[in-house]
């Protein structure tokens, strides 16, 4: 395919037929960005972009072609290879069947420490285990779409300073865990709603400290029965920032 060429300035240009957007730290320089970029070639490309560090400016990347299931987790690597280089990789859908260990779709960890990710791919359908998968991910800016046969989200966002959750957010009812899913989330803002539509009856099911380390700001989060509103509000599960509705119809 052959190069665009695009400008790259302070005042940030977007280019709709390059896919990508960006911008230099001084002075215009050119760069030349495909239309599309396979991950084979997306070192290439991080090394040739100059330094960004706006979380709210990010180079909005084309969809990655040529991911597998057993090279997706290259993309993380060349993140964190690349910490001034902050990208936006919505357009980038995971294949199913990713999995970070003898687990099958279980991404524990992937993205973790992924500072410059500010938002993050698509993930894959078939996904069971979102444990960790984001912490420390401290410019990503939103949530992505929770496959719905997702069991595990303990600590999934932990750490993640800069999530702004839009609401109302859905946590399926495939969900049994939510240990410190959003602990330490410090930009969520008043009168986020999350909807949590499971019933947490299975062995091992975590609904403790949700919402921790969120100073100063109240999540309103909507259940579908008493008894989950009960289990949410016991004594030593440390959800004592939450104002919690009972919602049947969720």
């Amino acid at each position: 395919t052959a190069p665009v060429p695009l400008t790259v300035t302070l005042s940030w240009t977007g280019n709709a037929t390059a896919g990508i957007a960006a911008a230099s730290m001084d002075a215009s320089i050119d760069v030349s960005i495909p239309n599309s970029v396979s991950l084979d070639t997306l070192a290439d490309l991080l090394d040739d972009l100059p330094d960004n560090t706006d979380n709210t400016k990010p180079y909005v990347l084309p969809a990655l072609t040529g991911i597998t299931t057993s090279n997706w987790t290259q993309i993380a690597a060349l993140l964190k290879a690349n910490p001034n280089k902050y990208v936006d990789l919505s357009a980038t859908s995971l294949p199913d069947g990713c999995t970070t260990n003898a687990y099958p779709c279980n991404m524990y960890n992937a993205f973790q420490n992924c500072t410059s990710l500010v938002k993050s791919p698509v993930l894959p359908s078939d996904l069971k285990s979102m444990a960790s998968c984001f912490i420390g991910c401290t410019n990503l800016k939103e949530v992505p779409s929770i496959p719905p046969g997702v069991t595990d989200m303990s600590r999934a966002f932990q750490n993640c300073t800069n999530l702004e959750v839009i609401s109302p957010l859905t946590i399926p009812s495939s969900v049994n865990n939510v240990y410190q899913t959003f602990f330490g989330c410090s930009k969520i803002a008043n009168g986020t709603v999350v909807v949590i539509q499971g019933d947490f009856t299975e062995s091992g099911s975590d609904y403790s400290n949700i919402f921790n380390g969120v100073p100063n700001n109240y999540v309103t989060v909507k259940v579908r029965s008493d008894a989950v509103k009960g289990k949410f509000s016991e004594s030593g599960r440390g959800n004592t920032n939450i104002i919690i509705e009972v919602d049947p119809s969720i």
